[in-house]
């Protein structure tokens, strides 16, 4: 069963990091903002009230101003709470952040880049074909299958998890990290 899940796992990764390929070169006009659309963001300073591993607010990353550091949204922390068990440091990997349990029996891909309602729609399948929205999350969005696709604030986040996941926590997730955008 693992074999299958962490197969399934690597396979909708795959269609995403695809879907994001495709939605870049698309020659046709869109509603994605122009890199220069998203604020750059000063560094976040930690107060007596913040937790120290809280994450600063999300920045684009340095090399393509149209993606946000999909690793500057989730803390370590919040990802050992969602798993409810130890959480390996998220690890970067292009505009992928993964997180992993330490028994690396369960883990969670987070993409963010800038994005529209046509790129959303590109990525709703992803959800399922019979999703409904997530009321109160983002502008758009859907949630099924250890998946959540979000559209808030000109950025497309998704969410796509190998392993048993209540998809509670995976919307808590996405939460966090909708209230991190600029």
């Amino acid at each position: 069963m693992k074999r299958a899940t962490v197969g399934l796992g690597v396979f909708v990764l795959a269609a995403i990091m695809l879907a994001f390929a495709a939605a870049g070169c698309s020659d046709s006009e869109s509603d994605t903002p122009a890199p220069s659309a998203i604020p750059p963001t000063a560094p976040a300073t930690v107060t007596d009230a913040q937790d120290a591993t809280a994450a600063p607010e999300a920045t684009p990353v340095a090399d393509d101003s149209n993606t946000i550091d999909p690793c500057s949204l989730i803390t370590q922390s919040e990802a050992e709470s969602a798993f409810g068990s130890p959480a390996l440091a998220p690890e970067p990997k292009g505009a992928v952040c993964r997180y992993d349990t330490a028994e690396q029996t369960k883990f969670f891909d987070l993409s963010a880049r800038a994005g529209g309602s046509s790129d959303f729609e590109s990525l709703k399948n992803l959800c399922s074909s019979d999703t409904q929205p997530v009321a109160g999350l983002g502008d758009s969005s859907c949630s099924a299958n250890n998946t959540i696709v979000v559209l808030a604030k000109g950025v497309l986040i998704s969410i796509i998890a190998g392993g048993v996941f209540n998809q509670d926590d995976l919307r808590a997730l996405a939460e966090l990290a909708v209230s991190r955008l600029p």
